[in-house]
């Protein structure tokens, strides 16, 4: 019995395409062409397809089974054509076989844990690993020229970026007071940055690791919504309250802690133990999983953070929008970790760029119920205060000459045209 996957999309790609008739005559030409191809959400892949083929799975049902004989028939296709669509997850069958039954599964959950079919496409074709990034040399001084010589390339390939300041007209209507607040937060918030340079030689101490993962990631209070609707408060604002998002300690070099992949226990506050690795295996494995980047492996806690994606959507079922919250949410998560990293006087980082599958198989999840999202790691800064990144100068918003620092209530310009009214 077979039945068409919900979650496929076709797409018209702007492709260069062999010349066939010149190939036929000796000839290796290439020609600009649009290639019709089709993308699955269950496997994450993406198939070139021919009219033919389309035209063959829109006649095949998503909400029904359909015998395989009659089905063939009715298309006028090989057996071998409809067993080529099952292993692309293009056609779901009840076959019992181990791809046919993973596949299946693989749908099940998409439609159960209410996934919009668009945000299941984005998520899934973008779990994977594409062309891995170049590290940069581990010397800081290279790295840094090595990151300049790359951004001179770009310019000289790809022209000059956008702006850094987006300014709409030549100065503000309003010039607001230059207020510079005085307190620790502030503080804080002022030195935080991105540091990749950690002490190879020193450990993270456990109160600081302690202190970091409830400070971040840990629960602070619950409310009942109504019986059996329990919400938690956390540090970081979840949409709708519902904090989906897992974290998964790497433990490096934290004293008192084996090296190893641990699950965070928010409820008792402590670790479950996963996966035991010594050092540098942990740090080979992270750096593999963050698609090459050296620097994550020399950190002395790096944090994986994934999604209970039905923690979310039971609330917010097959929204568009859905899938874009739980991303804020980790980026939420991403910047109160560096803001308590930096409090605790350690270097801090945050990086979506991972390799879902090889992280999601290291921590024993199956990417579809609970997926990977991002990393996050810390650790004692180098003692020469190196932070392996750029020095940023201060920077103050200039203040405006002599004369009206603003114009008056209703005095506002309109810029572009008016507002649209009801």
């Amino acid at each position: 019995m077979l039945r068409r996957s919900p979650a496929i999309f076709c797409v018209l790609e702007e492709r260069e395409l062999v010349d066939v008739a010149a190939f036929l005559n000796g000839e290796l030409r290439l020609t600009a062409g649009t290639e019709l191809a089709l993308l699955s959400a269950v496997t994450g892949e993406r198939y070139p397809c021919t009219a033919g083929d389309l035209e063959r799975l829109a006649r095949v049902p998503a909400d029904r089974w359909t015998a395989e004989d009659r089905l063939a028939g009715e298309l006028g296709a090989e057996p071998s054509w409809l067993a080529e669509q099952v292993r692309r997850g293009l056609l779901l069958s009840d076959a019992d076989d181990a791809t046919a039954a993973h596949l299946r599964r693989r749908a099940e959950l998409l439609a159960a844990q209410q996934w919009h079919p668009r945000a299941a496409l984005y998520h899934f074709l973008i779990r994977g690993p594409d062309a891995a990034p170049a590290s940069p040399p581990d010397d800081d001084a290279e790295a840094l020229e090595h990151a300049a010589a790359g951004a001179a390339a770009f310019l000289a390939r790809f022209g000059p970026p956008p702006e850094p300041f987006h300014r709409r007209g030549e100065r503000p209507d309003v010039v607001l007071p230059l207020v510079e607040p005085a307190g620790e937060f502030w503080d804080t918030l002022r030195t935080r940055r991105t540091v990749r340079a950690f002490d190879p030689d020193g450990r993270l101490p456990l109160a600081d690791f302690s202190a970091l993962l409830r400070a971040a990631f840990g629960c602070q209070g619950l409310a009942e919504l109504a019986p059996g609707v329990s919400v938690l408060h956390r540090t970081s604002p979840s949409g709708g309250a519902r904090h989906p998002i897992e974290v998964y300690p790497l433990v490096l070099r934290v004293e008192g802690v084996a090296s190893g992949l641990y699950h965070y226990d928010g409820h008792d506050h402590g670790l479950v133990g996963i996966r035991e690795l010594q050092p540098e295996a942990a740090a080979a494995w992270v750096r593999e999983a963050a698609r090459g980047q050296r620097f994550v492996g020399s950190a002395h806690a790096v944090f994986v953070l994934t999604a209970r994606f039905f923690r979310h959507h039971w609330k917010y079922r097959r929204r568009d929008r859905a899938y874009a919250v739980i991303l804020m949410d980790a980026g939420h998560l991403g910047q109160t970790f560096q803001l308590a990293a930096t409090e605790l006087g350690l270097g801090a980082f945050f990086t979506a760029a991972i390799d879902g599958p090889r992280i999601e198989q290291g921590l024993g999840i199956d990417g579809f119920e609970e997926g990977a999202l991002a990393l996050c790691g810390c650790g004692v800064r180098r003692r020469d205060g190196t932070a392996g990144g750029l020095e940023y100068r201060p920077f103050t918003p200039p203040r405006p000459a002599a004369g009206p620092k603003h114009r008056g209530a209703g005095g506002l310009r309109r810029r572009d045209r008016p507002l649209p009214t009801d």
